[in-house]
């Protein structure tokens, strides 16, 4: 028995050796080498944006022509110039700061996004200016503009300010010289008349190079009754050709496959490669265009803008597939280019030439003419390099301020740069805001 333990405590302290590490072992095969395993870095979590105070927002803030005011009542205005903050406001309402979420509560008495609310992120960057996040806005017209670029501050208070320098700027003119009537572009079609088409240049008699602006009248007007505003822009270093078109209603250019139509975009085309012809001659820069155009002119003058040199071809296809219309006129430039750097639009009918809601634009064009209505909005998305400003009275009964809102709208929602500058007027050119507008996206 005394054996029997002896062994069995022999076997004991020896496993327990064994274990140790410390008594014999059996032999065992070296250890592989194991590839190392990468520990992925430990994520560092994002920043938060800083809150900002109610403090931080007090003043008048600026981004192209919109001005936004906050006061320190907790309310806030928007107008489309400083002097008009005060008196003729486009929108007027409540905010609310909550950290960096910032409300926007309008008046229903508001004559833009009357009893809306949108909401925004808000943050104040390190060179002071405001930038704000669209979290959702009932407000599309709000909404798609102010959460576009910076805000600059302009005043320190919730008091109302004087206009900027820029806006003016026209204080200081320069001498310019007027060249009337050049040809630019002949009808094809014997029943037109006239049988050609005109324009004015207004030029700084100062050397340049000068940025090029090609000015497009309205329905039934002519170039001759926007000589004001024609020189007004050149006064302030622009080589201005105001243009005479055909010009007809929708409800006319769209007959005979929208001859009407072809006949106001090819003349137009003409125009523009003039302009950048001639330009040298008149101290102008030709490789900078920009296109102005009031209420049909501006319609048309968008279309122009967003397609360029590729107008041609999509008649022609258009063509190819209904027979027509020809071609209407022949340009006195033969060739060059129909393309344009920034576009400004004043109280445009939009909807007529590039298919947006309106009273020609989407139901009422893809009733009469689908095929014509889908060669004409398929314009969105072209020539995205374009800046695009759009400029409308609020109170306009001809062409409803709400026809720039879609527009500045589509526009935002294909990529452009583009921003909706309300001013409180009807179917009107505001001279002293169109000329600083002009000159802002000319120049640039």
């Amino acid at each position: 028995m005394k054996s029997k333990l002896s062994t069995l405590g022999f076997v004991l302290i020896l496993s327990a050796l064994i274990v140790s590490g410390c008594g014999p072992t059996t032999a065992q095969p070296a250890p592989v080498p194991s590839t190392p395993t990468a520990v992925p870095p430990t994520p560092v979590p994002p920043m938060p944006t800083p809150s900002i105070t109610v403090e931080d927002l007090i003043g008048v803030w600026n981004r192209a022509c919109m001005y936004l005011q906050f006061r320190e009542d907790g309310t806030f205005r928007q107008g489309g110039s400083p002097d008009r903050l005060e008196e003729y406001p486009s929108e007027v309402g409540t905010f609310q700061l909550d950290g960096t979420s910032l409300t926007l509560i309008t008046s229903e008495d508001s004559f833009l996004c009357s009893g809306q609310t949108g909401s925004f992120e808000v943050e104040l960057t390190q060179q002071g200016q405001l930038k704000l996040m669209l979290r959702e806005d009932e407000c599309r017209a709000r909404g798609s503009g102010m959460s576009r670029g910076l805000w600059t501050r302009v005043s320190p208070t919730g008091a109302p300010v004087s206009p900027t320098p820029a806006a003016t700027e026209s204080a200081v003119t320069l001498p310019v010289t007027v060249t009337e009537d050049a040809v630019y572009a002949v009808a094809l079609q014997p029943d037109v008349s006239p049988p050609e088409w005109r324009l004015d240049v207004y030029a700084p008699t100062e050397p340049g190079p000068w940025p090029v602006v090609v000015f497009a009248h309205g329905l039934g007007d002519r170039k001759e009754n926007n000589a004001i505003l024609s020189r007004s822009i050149a006064e302030q270093g622009a080589v201005v050709f105001t243009i005479g078109y055909p010009t007809m209603d929708p409800s006319v250019a769209i007959t005979d496959n929208g001859r009407g139509f072809r006949e106001m975009l090819d003349t137009l085309a003409c125009a523009i490669r003039f302009a950048r012809a001639r330009a040298p001659d008149n101290g102008g820069d030709a490789a900078r265009v920009t296109l102005v155009g009031f209420s049909l002119g501006g319609g048309a003058g968008a279309h122009i803008a967003l397609v360029g040199d590729d107008l041609d071809r999509r008649w022609e296809e258009f063509v190819s597939l209904r027979g027509g219309p020809p071609r209407q006129v022949e340009c006195e430039v033969s060739g060059g280019s129909a393309h344009v750097d920034a576009f400004v639009g004043l109280a445009g009918a939009y909807d007529a030439f590039v298919g947006t809601d309106g009273k020609y634009g989407r139901e009422w064009l893809q009733d009469k003419d689908p095929e014509l209505w889908e060669m004409l909005n398929s314009s969105l998305g072209e020539n995205l390099d374009l800046k695009v400003r759009l400029i409308h009275g609020e109170h306009d009964s001809t062409i409803p301020f709400e026809n720039s809102v879609e527009f500045d709208t589509a526009l935002a929602e294909a990529g452009y740069d583009t921003v909706l500058i309300p001013h409180d007027g009807y179917h009107e050119i505001p001279t002293e805001l169109t000329v600083q507008t002009v000159m802002e996206v000319a120049r640039d």
